[in-house]
């Protein structure tokens, strides 16, 4: 799936925002499903879930660092890979949270990652290396 130009102007945005900015935006976007059942309902959760932990993470200065952990990186291009399959899946609109994510993604990418534990670092590694991030 190629980037727009809307989606490549936004990631720079995100780039160049704060941390403090970009927590904020992290409640700001959403995405709408045409439809309600019960998978929806859980995809709607899922998502509330992972605004409120970026929120989260990125307003609490002991927890800013957590952002640039490998563990959150992975864990960030899986509720991507989640998110754009249920788009796709059930027709979504609003695919500005996805570009959110996937900016944010970008931004984590320039950072310096760190390795939670040192036993963990070849696993860790592999695991970013395949998510992208190398």
């Amino acid at each position: 799936m190629g980037m727009t130009n809307l989606e490549s102007r936004f990631k720079k945005y995100v780039q160049e925002s704060s941390w403090d900015d970009i927590a904020e935006m992290a409640k700001t976007y959403s995405i709408e499903f045409k439809q309600e059942n019960n998978e929806i309902t859980r995809i709607k959760k899922q998502i509330k879930l992972t605004k409120e932990l970026i929120h989260g993470y990125l307003t609490d200065e002991n927890s800013q660092e957590f952002v640039k952990r490998g563990s959150f990186f992975v864990g960030l291009v899986k509720s991507i890979e989640l998110l754009e399959k249920n788009i796709e899946k059930h027709e979504a609109k609003g695919s500005e949270f996805l570009f959110f994510l996937r900016a944010l993604l970008e931004k984590i990418k320039k950072e310096k990652l760190v390795v939670e534990k040192p036993l963990k670092k070849k696993k860790d590694f592999e695991r970013l290396k395949d998510a992208g991030a190398f």
